[in-house]
């Protein structure tokens, strides 16, 4: 995958542009490589835009066009024109914004040995694709190109670490996706692999993420990539800007899916927002294909580490591969312990459901196996009912506290 801003430039340049300006440009975007170019504005330059100062050597000349057809014939003009001036350069460099073939830059290079003149180098579209891609100056000033990453992205809007393994145990969900029509939910706790199978989907061209709110821009991103769907990952974080989706949609009249990902505690919200109850729920993965897995992330053994890793994951492979990965990375202490799996839950619930989830979840470790009740952690943590409520509802909805007995709950896996 790569960087759609290489695309824009090389469209852009296939476009009209200012001859002066980019004769400016290619003096100022190739000087790294000629360090003595200096540009010779105006009309009066003997057929040539910039020249190379050499302390033991010729001079060279710079000749540009922009041309959509006529390198060939710039190129002969320019230089039977510098001749005619009785101009004593005879090596050349040439720049064009145009995509040439090897075809036609050997018809360059005859035509100056015709006219007495060595061709030195030809810098040619892809040559100011890469040198526009890293000058954000030249780029927004030739091209009128800000380089803003697009609003819809072949990555998530929040990173989360991926590992390049196979997918294991969601050949029916991938194929069931693949097959969908229309606007659909994805279900699933934290951790089980939503957005890994998403982004397998996205490979494929079968959608793209939105990770920018700002309607102009998506509006824009839309129109440019007629995207086939669009996904909302952790809608439920995000009904407003959902909504706001289709309601754009509807305004422009794009013709894409929307797939939304949700807990399973929220999807009855996301559902009412997108008006549709079709949904693929992932469900957690077994402790074999857990294994498998950790395997592939590259933990052959030994068998107590990998059991813990599997006892912690819960049947979520992107949690799986997570540890892992911490562990591929010399971090085993602390995946053994249980601390890595902390500091992993506690970072995302900060993100997520906010600061208090941490209090929370730190209470229901300290009340162990037997658990605790929703009115004695509202008594303890001094919150209303109704907040601790909301809590909890997320935290059991992303898979970290189940039911210890009647009326108590725990935070789960055991190493929390």
């Amino acid at each position: 995958m790569t960087d759609l801003l290489r695309a824009d430039i090389q469209q852009a340049l296939e476009g009209r542009l200012d001859p002066n300006l980019f004769e400016e440009c290619a003096c100022s975007l190739l000087r790294d490589e000629w360090p003595s170019l200096a540009p010779l504005p105006g009309g009066d330059d003997a057929g040539v835009d910039g020249v190379v100062a050499t302390p033991d050597e010729p001079p060279i000349a710079l000749v540009c066009t922009t041309s959509r057809d006529g390198a060939l014939k710039n190129l002969r003009h320019s230089l039977t024109r510098h001749k005619e001036s009785e101009g004593r350069i005879r090596r050349v460099i040439f720049a064009t914004p145009r995509g040439l073939s090897p075809r036609a830059g050997r018809n360059l290079e005859a035509a100056a040995k015709e006219l007495g003149f060595h061709l030195v180098h030809t810098y040619q579209q892809q040559a100011f694709v890469d040198r526009l891609y890293h000058s954000p100056e030249w780029r927004k000033h030739l091209l009128a190109l800000s380089g803003a990453p697009s609003a819809l992205s072949e990555y998530p809007g929040v990173w989360k670490p991926m590992v390049e393994i196979p997918l294991v145990g969601r050949e029916v969900d991938i194929g069931t996706l693949r097959a969908g029509a229309g606007d659909a939910v994805v279900v699933g706790q934290p951790g089980v692999g939503k957005t890994f199978v998403l982004q397998a989907l996205v490979r494929e061209g079968w959608a793209f993420f939105a990770v920018d709110d700002d309607r102009e821009r998506l509006a824009d991103a839309i129109r440019k990539l007629r995207p086939p769907r669009v996904i909302v990952d952790d809608a439920h974080f995000a009904l407003e800007e959902l909504a706001s989706l289709l309601q754009l949609r509807k305004e422009i009249g794009a013709d894409f899916s929307v797939v939304a990902t949700t807990w399973p505690g929220r999807r009855a919200e996301v559902e009412r927002v997108l008006g549709t109850s079709a949904a693929v729920v992932l469900e957690p993965l077994p402790r074999d294909d857990i294994l498998r897995v950790v395997e592939e992330v590259g933990i052959a053994g030994p068998t107590a580490l990998q059991r813990r890793i599997v006892d912690q994951a819960l049947g979520r492979p992107g949690l799986a591969a997570t540890l892992a990965q911490l562990c591929v990375r010399g971090n085993v202490t602390e995946v053994a312990t249980g601390e890595a799996l902390m500091k992993d839950t506690l970072s995302a619930y900060r993100r997520t459901i906010g600061e208090r989830s941490a209090a929370l979840l730190g209470l229901l470790a300290l009340s162990g196996d037997t658990g605790i009740d929703l009115q004695t952690v509202s008594d303890v943590l001094r919150l209303d009912l109704p907040t601790v409520t909301a809590i909890v509802r997320d935290l059991a909805s992303a898979g970290t506290i189940d039911e210890a007995t009647s009326g108590r709950i725990r935070v789960q896996p055991e190493a929390l």
